[in-house]
C-alpha cells in the first residue's frame, strides 16, 4: 500500500534570476567566474494591447507559426457597459500583437488554459469566469484563421477558479480538473474527455475550493498524474493538499500541506533526484519548497523546505 506523504523543515533557500553562461560573450563570463551571476536584464517593449483590473494573461502558440500568441481577460474601467474582456492578440512579430476578434465570452475574475482537446494539431481554450450575469466554464475549438467555436461541453460555470488540461486517466486525449465558486459552493470537478466534444464529470471526491490553485504532477512515478489542490473551502478554510491517482477515476488524499489560498503552486524536480518537488505560494506563507524523496521502504516520503522570507525594508 503507498504511504502517505510526511513533511519536515530543512534550510531556507533563495533564488536569483540569471543569464545562462553559455549565452554571454567571453568578457561576462570572465565577470561571471570571478564576480559572481549577472542579474538578467529585461526591457519594456511597450507592446500595444488593451489593459484593465482584475486580469490575466497567458502565452500560447494558436495558430502554429512558431510564435507565441496571447490570450487575455480583464474588467474594462473605461466601458461604461459591458465592461467584460477576453481577447486573442495574434503575434504578428517585431513586438506587434493583433486583436483578432475572437467571439469569446468576456469574463474577469476566472482563468483560462490551452489544450489541443481534440488532437487535431491545434491549441483549443478552456475559459471560466463571471459574465454580467452569470458563471461560465466554455471550451472554445480551434477551428483555425482565427475562428474559436464554442462546443457547449456542459460544465460547470466558476469564479474565483483555476483549471488545469492533462490526461489522467492515459487514454491520450487531454481532460480537464477545474475549481471554484459557482455561486452557492465552492467546487472541484475532473471531466474526462470521452471524445468528439463530449466532457464527463467524475464524481471526484476531491475537496471543493475558490481561489486556489490545481496542477497535475506524477509524483510517485507510478505512470499517472496525480493532482496538487490548493485554495479556500470556506467551511474549512485553507488546504493545500497533494491527491494520489488510485486508477478508474479514484484519487486520494497523499498529503496535507500548508494551506493557502490567491496563491500559486507548481510542481517540478528542482534537486534531479527523479521525483517531482513543489513550490507552493500564497495567503498564508511567502513561499514554501516541499522536497519529494524516496523512503527506505514502501512508498514516498517528501522533505519540506520551510517557507522563504522575502527581504523587507
Amino acid at each position: 500500500m503507498k504511504n502517505k506523504l510526511q513533511f519536515i523543515p530543512l534550510v531556507v533557500l533563495s533564488l536569483i534570476l540569471v543569464l545562462s553562461a553559455t549565452s554571454l560573450p567571453a568578457f561576462a563570463q570572465s565577470l561571471n567566474s570571478n564576480f559572481g551571476p549577472l542579474v538578467a536584464a529585461f526591457t519594456d517593449i511597450n507592446v500595444k494591447i488593451d489593459s484593465g483590473s482584475q486580469s490575466r494573461a497567458i502565452w500560447g502558440d494558436y495558430d502554429n507559426d512558431g510564435d507565441q500568441d496571447i490570450v487575455q481577460q480583464y474588467y474594462d474601467l473605461n466601458a461604461i457597459n459591458n465592461n467584460y474582456r477576453t481577447r486573442i492578440y495574434r503575434n504578428d512579430g517585431g513586438g506587434t500583437f493583433t486583436n483578432i476578434n475572437a467571439s469569446l465570452t468576456g469574463v474577469n475574475n476566472g482563468t483560462f488554459g490551452w489544450g489541443d482537446y481534440d488532437n487535431d494539431g491545434d491549441l483549443d481554450l478552456l475559459l471560466t469566469g463571471a459574465t454580467a450575469s452569470t458563471v461560465i466554464t466554455k471550451i472554445y475549438r480551434n477551428d483555425g484563421s482565427g475562428v474559436f467555436t464554442d462546443i457547449n461541453a456542459g460544465l460547470t460555470g466558476v469564479k474565483q477558479s483555476s483549471v488545469a488540461w492533462g490526461d489522467y486517466d492515459n487514454d491520450g486525449d487531454l481532460d480537464i480538473i477545474l475549481a471554484g465558486a459557482t455561486g452557492s459552493s465552492n467546487v472541484t470537478k475532473i471531466y474526462r474527455n470521452d471524445g468528439s466534444g463530449v466532457f464527463t464529470d467524475i464524481n471526484t471526491t476531491i475537496t471543493g475550493i475558490k481561489d486556489g490553485t490545481l496542477a497535475w504532477g506524477d509524483y510517485d512515478n507510478d505512470g499517472d498524474l496525480d493532482v496538487l489542490v490548493s485554495g479556500n473551502t470556506t467551511s474549512s478554510g485553507k488546504i493545500s493538499r497533494v491527491y494520489r491517482n488510485d486508477g478508474n477515476g479514484t484519487f486520494a488524499n497523499a498529503a496535507t500541506l500548508a494551506g493557502v489560498d490567491f496563491g500559486s503552486a507548481a510542481w517540478g524536480d528542482y534537486d534531479a533526484d527523479g521525483y517531482l518537488d513543489i513550490l507552493l505560494t500564497g495567503n498564508r506563507h511567502c513561499g514554501t519548497f516541499l522536497r519529494n524523496t524516496p523512503s527506505a521502504g514502501s512508498g514516498l516520503r517528501a522533505v519540506g523546505i520551510r517557507k522563504v522570507i522575502p527581504d523587507r525594508v
